[in-house]
């Protein structure tokens, strides 16, 4: 098992802690309180202020995947007029789950520096990988409303899940 080592409480990796010398997370501030109190202190204004910055975000999200899936379903069943029975809408809803997980977990990396003459408008005729790269680009563009609802039900799992208190802390040994 090779790595760093990981922090106890929000499983993000920890780094050594110059003043102290001691490991600490520089995300949620594990490790800081044993330590220099300011240190401690700004963690816990900064973890007070992120929690906030994520309930605002998750709430934002939330509502840009619910104009994304009203969208879709006027789409479908207003302009395509498909008949809003019972299996339609369990179809539309179960495609719509199976695209916002492809779309949450497929994530295209894109090199932008090949994707061709000018940017990607113009193909270069003397190698393929412009080629794949402007694929990769399209099925980004083509996944990305689906990552966007995936992340807000995700979100909203994290911080359901988040919320509760462990019984015991991870990092402590059952004696």
């Amino acid at each position: 098992m090779s790595g760093a080592m990981k922090c106890p409480l929000c499983g993000r990796e920890v780094v050594l802690s110059y003043q102290t010398g001691r490991m600490m997370c520089p995300s949620c501030g594990w490790g800081a309180e044993h330590g220099d109190p300011e240190v401690a202190g700004e963690q816990r204004i900064r973890r007070a202020r992120s929690s906030r910055q994520d309930v605002t975000m998750l709430i934002v999200t939330w509502l840009v995947a619910g104009g994304l899936v009203a969208g879709l379903y006027y789409v479908v069943f207003h302009v395509l007029e498909a008949e809003p029975t019972a299996n339609n809408i369990g179809a539309f809803f179960t495609v719509l789950a199976v695209y916002s997980a492809l779309g949450y977990l497929i994530r295209p990396q894109v090199d932008r520096e090949n994707l061709g003459w000018l940017g990607g408008l113009v193909n270069n005729p003397f190698t393929f990988r412009d080629n794949v790269e402007r694929w990769k680009l399209q099925w980004l563009i083509l996944l990305f409303p689906g990552r966007i609802i995936g992340g807000a039900v995700v979100g909203l799992f994290r911080l359901i899940f988040s919320s509760r208190k462990p019984k015991e802390p991870p990092f402590q040994q059952r004696r």
